[in-house]
C-alpha cells in the first residue's frame, strides 16, 4: 500500500502529464492575482459632490427644536431657476407730446402737418396716430383747418389731405420746434431752396408734389374730391427723405412746456360730459362727448364722428382724446387780399381744460418760438392727463357750451 507521500507524488506526476496542465496553471495564476489586489486595495467611502441633506436649525440656548419647522426632505420642492429680473425703465423714456411710456428719442423734433378740414375733404387719413391735434379757423371763418403733431411718424402710413400753410399755423409748429409739412400756401416770409427742395427759413417743408407729396388717386377718382383735397404724404417716406435735406433733426436749446400726470381730472372741476366749441358765431362747431368707460372724449363735426380711414375697404377709426383744451385769443377774419385770417398765438390769454368728464378755467401764455404754457387760475402749472390732446383755438368772444 502506498504512503500519503507516494500518493501525492503520483498525483502531481499525472497532473503534469495531463494535456490540461497549462490551462490549470494559468487559471490559478489569474485567481491568485485577483485575490491579492482585493486584499491590498484600501476601502473608500462615497462622498457626494453636493450636500443635499437638510440643514440643522441653529437653536438659541434653552430652545427646543420645533418639529413643524424642520422640512421633510421628501416633501421639499425641487430647486427652481431664479426669475428673470424685471427691466428697470430708463428715466425720461416717455413721449413728450403725450407723457406715455415710449422707447423713441424724445429729443428728436416732431412732425407737424397741416390737415384739410373742409366738409367735402372728409374723411382724413392717418390722423388717428397723431399725438396732438389743433383746430382753428381759416379764410373768412367759414371753415377750419387742423395741425396734426406726431412725435414719430415713421410707422404712420398715408396722411392727408395736406393743406397749405398760414403764418399762425407756422407759429404753432415752431412752438413745438417741429418739422412743419404743408402743401404750398402763403407764408409771410421768403422761401428759399435747400438742396433743390422748397424749405423756408423756419424749416417748413412744402410737399406740393416737389418732395414726397402726391395726389391720391382713390380720393380723386373714387371719392370724387376736388384737387385741393387729394394731396397726401407718407409717414415712412417723410422719415426716410428727411435725411436728404440739410435741416436740423434734433432739438437745440428747446424746453418742453407740456406737463403730464397719471390722472389729469381737475380738482373741484365742473361736470363736462358734453362740449360744444363754436369757431365762429354762425359757422362750424366741434362737439366732444365723454365716455366713462374709456375715460376719453370722442369728437363729432358736420353731424358725423371724426374718423380716420386708411383707404378703400378699411375699418374707420373714431378718434378720441384724453385731454381737450379750448384757447381763447384775438382772431381777425379775412384781413388780406386772399381772405386769410390772422390768429394771435403769442402773449397771454384764457381758456378751458377738460379731462375725466370735468373742466376748469385756465390761462395760457406763449413767447415767440416757444411752446404754449398752461396754468391754473392760481398760477400753478397745469398738468395734463397722460394721453392724446385736442386743442381748439377760438375767438375771445366764443365760450364753449358745456353740459
Amino acid at each position: 500500500m502506498n504512503s500519503p507521500a507516494d500518493s501525492i507524488k503520483v498525483f502531481f506526476k499525472r497532473l503534469t502529464q495531463s494535456k490540461y496542465f497549462k490551462s490549470y496553471v494559468i487559471s490559478a495564476a489569474v485567481i491568485l492575482v485577483g485575490v491579492v489586489l482585493i486584499i491590498i486595495t484600501p476601502w473608500q467611502t462615497y462622498t457626494p459632490d453636493e450636500d443635499f441633506s437638510t440643514p440643522t436649525p441653529t437653536l438659541e440656548p434653552g430652545q427646543t427644536p420645533d418639529p413643524d419647522s424642520t422640512p421633510d426632505p421628501a416633501l421639499s420642492p425641487a430647486p427652481e431657476d431664479p426669475p428673470e429680473p424685471t427691466p428697470t425703465p430708463i428715466p425720461g423714456e416717455y413721449n413728450p407730446l403725450t407723457g406715455e411710456p415710449w422707447a423713441g428719442n424724445k429729443d428728436e423734433r416732431p412732425w407737424a402737418i397741416s390737415i384739410n378740414n373742409y366738409r367735402d375733404s372728409l374723411p382724413q387719413q392717418g390722423i388717428a396716430p397723431a399725438d396732438i391735434i389743433y383746430e382753428f379757423v381759416t379764410e373768412g371763418g367759414h371753415s377750419t383747418r387742423m395741425l396734426a403733431l406726431y412725435q414719430d411718424a415713421s410707422d404712420v402710413g398715408i396722411i392727408g389731405s395736406v393743406r397749405s400753410a398760414r403764418e399762425y399755423i407756422v407759429e404753432i409748429a415752431e412752438g413745438h420746434d417741429a418739422l412743419f409739412v404743408h402743401a404750398s400756401g402763403r407764408l409771410y416770409d421768403d422761401a428759399i431752396e435747400l438742396n433743390g427742395n422748397p424749405v423756408t427759413r423756419r424749416g417748413t417743408l412744402d410737399v406740393n408734389g416737389k418732395w414726397v407729396g402726391r395726389r391720391d388717386s382713390y380720393r380723386r377718382n373714387t371719392l370724387k374730391m376736388q384737387l385741393d383735397a387729394t394731396m397726401v404724404v407718407d409717414g415712412v417716406g417723410l422719415t426716410e427723405r428727411i435725411s436728404e435735406i440739410n435741416i436740423r433733426r434734433d432739438h437745440e436749446d428747446y424746453e418742453q412746456t407740456l406737463r403730464f400726470k397719471e390722472d389729469g381730472t381737475p380738482e373741484n372741476g365742473l361736470i363736462a360730459k358734453s362740449i360744444e366749441v363754436k369757431f365762429t358765431t354762425n359757422s362750424k362747431s366741434t362737439f366732444f362727448s365723454y365716455s366713462d368707460t374709456s375715460n376719453r372724449y370722442t369728437v363729432r363735426q358736420y353731424s358725423r364722428d371724426l374718423i380716420d380711414t386708411v383707404g378703400e375697404n378699411e375699418t374707420d377709426i373714431i378718434l378720441s382724446f384724453t385731454n381737450v383744451l379750448v384757447l381763447q385769443t384775438d382772431i381777425q377774419l379775412g384781413v388780406n387780399d386772399a381772405g386769410h385770417s390772422r390768429v394771435r398765438t403769442e402773449g397771454q390769454g384764457t381758456g378751458f381744460y377738460f379731462n375725466g368728464g370735468r373742466y376748469i378755467e385756465i390761462t395760457w401764455s406763449r413767447e415767440a418760438n416757444k411752446g404754449y404754457v398752461y396754468k391754473l387760475t392760481n398760477g400753478e402749472p397745469l398738468e395734463l392727463g397722460i394721453g392724446k390732446t385736442y386743442i381748439c383755438i377760438v375767438s375771445t368772444s366764443q365760450t364753449p357750451i358745456v353740459t
